[in-house]
């Protein structure tokens, strides 16, 4: 589960988060307080409603993109969730706590892929099982599993030059995992 942690109201007007204006009915913090409220209470579709509201007014309000990313990656909207959490890195780069959430996404994801994956490729089911590694190497161009399967596939489809670059790289993971080199050297055997 990705942690949201809830500030003050003044965090939510610094850098580059709007400030609610006055005579506004209700204001855009009692928006977004409703929306955390919401969120905490588990009432995941009010809390998303709320927050699709906030960002059509203010498209840039950094702490309702981390919410909503975090809200989509709990309901497993994982492409809605890196849009948000990818617009939010614009706003703030620096920002640790986005970037935690970033990386567990990516790490949830990748997982859910993986599982897929080793069971389409167990299947013979190559091109599927290649698609969600490729998937998994562009949220994480150093998944070792990832190019270590993704070379065996292209070995698989006699993709030699293919095979050795991913296999290459995994190498340079973990070079003393014995499974790389055994396909690495049908590429290469091949290759001559």
């Amino acid at each position: 589960m990705v942690a949201f942690v809830v500030s003050g109201q003044s965090e939510m007007k610094t850098n580059n988060s709007p400030k609610p204006t006055s005579g506004s009915a209700p204001s855009l913090a009692e928006e977004f307080t409703s929306a955390i409220a919401a969120f905490r209470a588990g009432k995941l579709d009010q809390a998303e409603g709320v927050l699709q509201r906030v960002l059509q007014q203010f498209p840039d309000y950094f702490e309702a993109l981390y919410l909503l990313g975090v809200l989509y990656g709990e309901t497993k909207h994982y492409a809605a969730a890196f849009l948000l959490f990818d617009k939010a890195l614009t706003l703030r780069p620096d920002n640790q706590e986005i970037r935690k959430s970033y990386r567990e996404l990516v790490k949830r994801c990748n997982q859910i892929h993986f599982r897929e994956a080793i069971v389409l490729h167990r299947q013979g089911c190559l091109n599927e099982a290649d698609a969600l590694y490729h998937a998994m190497l562009q949220r994480d161009p150093n998944h070792f599993d990832a190019l270590r399967l993704s070379g065996a596939i292209a070995v698989q489809k006699h993709d030699y030059s293919r095979a050795l670059d991913y296999l290459q790289r995994a190498l340079t993971i973990r070079p003393d995992d014995p499974e790389p080199y055994s396909n690495r050297g049908v590429a290469l055997r091949e290759l001559k």
